[in-house]
């Protein structure tokens, strides 16, 4: 039997995280008979969101990071809190074989626009990292599943970095080359960064009838922020959407992938967005994913005759299940998981984007969609192959 306990991940109006969950549990699986999970987030799990987990996921019983710090202290000095959930919660970090952070992406300075204060910096830390430095202090192991890492040139992420890779974590693994290559270069090549492709890509579900065969179309709100390109985002998907609709006979469907109220510019607004461009939006359809739980969306993605992306998981999503995917990325972490799947040819950066060159991949991926398909599938073996070896390093005792 062995114990795992899943942190820094949130299973409600996101994608990633509970594809990282499923692909997670998948690998343990297939290296373990006898397992036993459970995830804590620092949210109220809602009961649709995790329905299609077979593992429980609760809350983490703190109202402050500060009082589970000195929670944990206190525990391992032999006293234990009086309160039943943040004692099973101490109780969970402490008697599990592995602590594993499941979250997707660190140290990227092009997310990182404070100015420099190493006060604050070491507070992010701790704030970021609490469950872990909790785990250590049981010497409980404790691994960072595959992540992409940089670019990292602020201060703050070179300091978090160093930290991170020296201290928190028995074993840190990157998903791309130049995720390594970054934090390798922080840490003066003195720790070796395995390499292994994103856990979501052993994610398994089966295609769904919903919606038929149609163009899905995978926007984000986080690539305007990143976006450099004369010609603005909203415009290039609708000019796209145009297209499709008067070259082919498929309907198109937007797929909203972060929806968090807390922001006031999310993927749903994105999709509104580009609507209000269209003449005749009578065949685009806005998927709702606050009524589908992580399988139930993966199974609507994969029904795509071709997909058009602008969000990681939606393209792991749909690639792993053989599904011939353009995507309009801004960051390396889209161009080695597209050359992962042979797929490479359809990256289009946010830096020179247009129109025209949208539409041209269309059509070209459109025209040769069959072919692509079996490439898709042939590389998937290998992927495959490496996240069960990544897996005997992560999830074994």
């Amino acid at each position: 039997m062995i114990k795992l306990f899943f942190c820094n991940v949130v299973t409600e109006n996101n994608f990633g995280s509970p594809c990282l969950m499923h692909g997670a549990e998948e690998i343990i699986k297939k290296l373990h008979k006898n397992y036993e999970i459970i995830c804590y987030q620092y949210t109220k799990p809602n009961d649709f969101f995790i329905s299609d987990f077979g593992f429980p996921i609760k809350q983490v019983p703190y109202n402050n990071k500060l009082s589970m710090l000195w929670g944990g202290i206190k525990y391992k000095l032999g006293i234990k809190p009086r309160n039943k959930l943040q004692l099973d919660f101490l109780e969970h970090i402490k008697t599990s074989d592995i602590v594993v952070d499941l979250y997707g992406i660190l140290f990227c300075s092009k997310l990182s626009k404070d100015k420099f204060s190493y006060i604050k910096t070491i507070k992010s830390v701790l704030r970021d990292n609490l469950i872990i430095i909790i785990a250590k202090m049981f010497k409980t192991k404790t691994v960072k599943t595959p992540a992409s890492y940089g670019p990292i040139k602020h201060k703050k992420d070179i300091i978090t970095a160093k930290i991170a890779a020296r201290y928190l974590f028995d074993k840190i693994y990157a998903r791309e080359i130049k995720s390594k290559e970054q934090i390798q270069k922080v840490l003066n090549n003195r720790l070796n960064i395995p390499v292994a492709p994103d856990l979501a890509n052993y994610m398994a579900t089966k295609g769904s009838e919903k919606h038929g065969k149609h163009i899905g179309i995978s926007v984000s709100y986080q690539i305007i922020r990143q976006w450099q390109s004369k010609e603005s985002y909203i415009l290039c998907v609708a000019n796209l959407i145009k297209y499709i609709l008067s070259a082919t006979k498929h309907n198109v469907v937007l797929y909203p992938n972060e929806v968090h109220t807390k922001n006031n510019y999310n993927d749903n607004h994105v999709c509104l967005d580009i609507t209000k461009q269209l003449n005749d939006s009578k065949r685009v359809e806005i998927v709702n994913i606050e009524k589908l739980n992580s399988t139930e969306l993966k199974a609507l993605i994969i029904n795509s005759e071709v997909f058009i992306s602008s969000r990681y998981h939606s393209c792991i999503a749909a690639l792993s299940a053989g599904i011939p995917v353009i995507v309009i990325g801004w960051h390396h972490k889209y161009n080695e998981l597209f050359k992962l799947y042979g797929q490479e040819k359809w990256v289009i950066s946010n830096n020179n984007c247009t129109s025209d060159n949208l539409i041209r991949h269309f059509s070209n991926l459109y025209e040769n969609r069959d072919a692509e398909r079996n490439v898709i599938n042939e590389k998937r073996k290998k992927i495959h192959e490496a996240l069960l070896a990544a897996g005997q390093v992560l999830f074994t005792k």
